[in-house]
């Protein structure tokens, strides 16, 4: 997640990704993908525009997100994304960025009597 991170801070975009640094973008983007920005933007799996997916049967299917022509491959778009190693393999796919903007966050707790409430950074 880090080398994603990176590289769109240098094009001053974000894409929700994971919290943990070290899990593979793909395995995280393809079935859910929750982190820092998920409340704003949604999941790392809603991110997704376009994919390219070889199915068990061997044909290689181009599928995107904005597919109008043929229902089969809206279907099997919309599928992919959370399940896709039931349906096959995925190549390649594209994640949708955002403008680079100011996000705060923490974690809000509160204390046992519930009349003090911490902000833990």
């Amino acid at each position: 997640m880090v080398d994603i991170d990176v590289r769109l801070l240098h094009h001053s975009r974000m894409t929700p990704v994971g919290i943990a640094p070290l899990t593979g973008l793909g395995g995280l983007a393809l079935h859910g993908g929750t982190g820092w920005l998920t409340h704003k933007f949604g999941t790392s799996v809603d991110q997704i525009t376009q994919m390219n997916l070889i199915l068990a049967d061997g044909s290689v299917r181009d599928l995107d997100s904005s597919s109008r022509d043929d229902d089969d491959d809206r279907v099997l778009f919309f599928a992919a994304r959370g399940a896709v190693s039931l349906l096959g393999i995925c190549n390649n796919f594209s994640l949708r960025t955002y403008p680079m903007e100011m996000v705060t966050g923490g974690f809000w707790m509160m204390a046992d009597d519930a009349s003090t409430l911490v902000f833990v950074n």
